[in-house]
């Protein structure tokens, strides 16, 4: 539907011309669960003197809503910013990134790009982040398992910095493996973490790879449940 005519024919949805709306999107999950989606999109979305339109095309949720719906249990509802109808493609366009970026790192509930921070930002690009992931990734993944290694101990230092006890010795070796790794790390890909700009791209390109290994993860779970289904008929 093209903006015009959903400005031109908004009486016969009952939308109001001269207010502003919100786009909604959705993945509609599995059969069965479209109409319940749709449902509580109108329910929620919907103010006591307005109602909402929404359409499902193809297992993915379309709406205009007065106000943000509520959340859905299980489902990501990716909401563009208020526009007036004419420009609700441009809202329609922000929620459509919002909800690639929350499939992506799989995030839930309801989900705007403000909420999402820098993340949107990993999702696109993907010439530059191929060529980026050449120069400075493929010496680290040809070290295999050490690679890996070295890799998750970059991406999660919180997680890999020891505790303390007592006077801290115990731990010493620890951390002199985590900046060993991390020197190694710098060594292999050219990438300095003391530098704000490698910073930034070393955290872009480990997301993106977090982003992928996630998708191949969740495909991977939906063919199982596909070859069980058939098994089971």
């Amino acid at each position: 539907m093209t903006p015009e005519r959903l400005v031109r024919e908004s009486d016969a949805f009952g939308l109001d011309i001269g207010r502003t709306y919100f786009a909604v999107r959705a993945e509609c999950g599995e059969a069965g669960a479209a109409e319940a989606l749709e449902t509580h999109v109108r329910r929620s979305g919907a103010t006591t003197d307005r109602r909402t339109l929404q359409v499902v095309v193809d297992g993915r949720l379309l709406a205009v809503t007065p106000r943000v719906p509520a959340p859905f249990e299980g489902t990501v509802l990716a909401v563009g910013p208020a526009r007036m109808l004419q420009d609700a493609h441009a809202s329609f366009a922000e929620a459509g990134e919002a909800l690639v970026t929350a499939a992506a790192f799989g995030i839930a509930g309801i989900v705007d790009l403000g909420a999402l921070g820098p993340l949107p930002l990993v999702t696109e690009a993907d010439t530059l982040a191929e060529r980026l992931s050449a120069r400075h990734l493929r010496a680290l993944d040809e070290r295999g398992r050490a690679g890996r290694g070295i890799e998750d101990t970059v991406r999660t230092p919180a997680r890999a910095r020891p505790q303390c006890r007592g006077d801290g010795r115990t731990a010493a070796p620890a951390r002199n493996s985590v900046r060993y790794r991390v020197e190694r790390f710098r060594e292999l890909t050219g990438l300095d973490l003391r530098r704000t700009e490698d910073l930034v791209t070393t955290w872009w390109l480990l997301k993106r790879r977090e982003s992928a290994r996630a998708a191949a993860d969740r495909g991977a779970e939906s063919a199982v449940r596909a070859i069980a289904d058939d098994l089971r008929r």
